[in-house]
């Protein structure tokens, strides 16, 4: 399966509200939306004029975290407003972060990983773009998942033949660790039909939801979700 180039991802992201200061520019924090991973991170509807290349020093906590993350940043893209799918906003590279710093941002990762999701989640959603094996009694595939969290998954695939409440198995490998493989049971409660045309990023696909977990496989499944992150 080839993934499409605007949905290879470097690192797993969490989603979350995200207070952040930089400099120069804005020497309190500021509360925000956005997402989180190792290398970088993306504000939504960040007003600051900022131009492609800005470099900037950053501090990063979030409101569930006693964390402050401390580093270098400088603006790799733009998403300009009016997006139907992706929301306006700017993505911030880290640069020059060192080792004691790095430690602290994994916490940060963690803490927020703690908390709510965005808007009516229960949990945050981890933007992640892995390949994954589903099936039912029909077929087993292997698709692109492009979101995950504690209580389900979305992945990118054709919706014909496929209706709300049908049962699927998902096996899910990590990436960093070839060993931690999980199988789990999901049901379908959301179908997203077709690419909305002019916006990229709407694709075709189905919300999963997890069901008859085990302890041990929500267990397993939190273990995952944390390897990765960190």
């Amino acid at each position: 399966m080839t993934t499409p180039s605007h949905l290879r991802e470097r690192s797993a992201r969490i989603e979350g509200k995200i207070l952040l200061k930089w400099s120069p520019g804005q020497t309190e924090f500021v509360l925000f939306s956005g997402n989180l991973c190792r290398s970088g991170l993306f504000i939504e509807n960040f007003q600051a004029t900022t131009r492609m290349g800005d470099k900037l020093s950053l501090e990063i906590t979030a409101p569930s975290s006693e964390v402050i993350f401390k580093t270098r940043g400088q603006v790799v893209r733009l998403r300009p407003a009016n997006q139907l799918v992706e929301r306006a906003g700017v993505a911030i590279s880290f640069v020059d972060t060192d080792t004691r710093q790095k430690q602290k941002l994994i916490r940060l990762i963690q803490d927020l990983f703690e908390t709510r999701g965005l808007g009516c989640r229960q949990d945050p959603r981890i933007l992640h773009h892995l390949e994954v094996d589903v099936s039912n009694k029909a077929q087993r595939k292997k698709v692109m998942m492009r979101d995950i969290s504690r209580g389900g998954l979305f992945v990118l695939t054709p919706t014909s033949g496929l209706a709300l409440g049908d049962i699927m198995q998902i096996h899910l490998q990590s990436q960093g660790h070839k060993a931690a493989s999980l199988a789990l049971t999901t049901e379908i409660v959301h179908l997203r039909q077709g690419e909305l045309p002019g916006h990229r990023g709407a694709l075709e696909g189905v919300g999963l939801r997890f069901v008859d977990m085990s302890e041990q496989q929500e267990s397993q499944l939190l273990t995952f979700l944390k390897s990765e992150l960190s």
